[in-house]
């Protein structure tokens, strides 16, 4: 059965909508307001630890249960990459290509495989950028994107 819970971000964040199915997460997405009524959150311990050491400023040790049934096989594989970018360091669309030994002009694949993480934060697409190092799209808004980068330079 499908769950909801609202997390409570220190400021300078956006509030986040969890959703669980079977006790693993399936989504969390920003949120600006909240009309959701919160349901039962013992199903979202691991998810909530996480992002409780992720906002306190740790780098947390785990990755909580995640339900990988709702993207393809390379959406998975490139969300699976994403984990292995280390906390305060950034890549781009075509390093993280090239990584799964793809040809570079793969890295529009791979950002629109990234704009379809239902993990964000968890999964961590918001340390992707362009090439340059300019900052791209990002599901939660560049502004979040933003203030997650600035926000693991400052506890990194």
């Amino acid at each position: 059965m499908k769950k909801i819970h609202i997390y409570k971000t220190p400021d300078p964040f956006s509030d986040l909508l969890l959703e669980s199915e079977n006790g693993a997460l399936i989504r969390i997405r920003f949120i600006e307001t909240s009309d959701f009524i919160e349901e039962d959150r013992t199903c979202f311990g691991g998810i909530i630890r996480w992002l409780d050491l992720y906002f306190a400023g740790h780098k947390p040790n785990f990755t909580p249960r995640l339900s990988w049934k709702y993207g393809t096989p390379f959406q998975q594989e490139v969300w699976k990459e994403l984990l292995m970018i280390p906390y305060n360091t950034v890549t781009s669309y075509k390093k993280i290509a090239l990584k799964m030994n793809r040809a570079p002009s793969s890295s529009q694949a791979v950002g629109q495989a990234i704009s379809k993480n239902p993990f964000m934060i968890v999964i961590p697409c918001h340390r992707v950028v362009k090439s340059d190092g300019s900052l791209s799209g990002y599901a939660g808004g560049i502004q979040n994107k933003k203030r997650l980068l600035e926000h693991e330079k400052k506890t990194g």
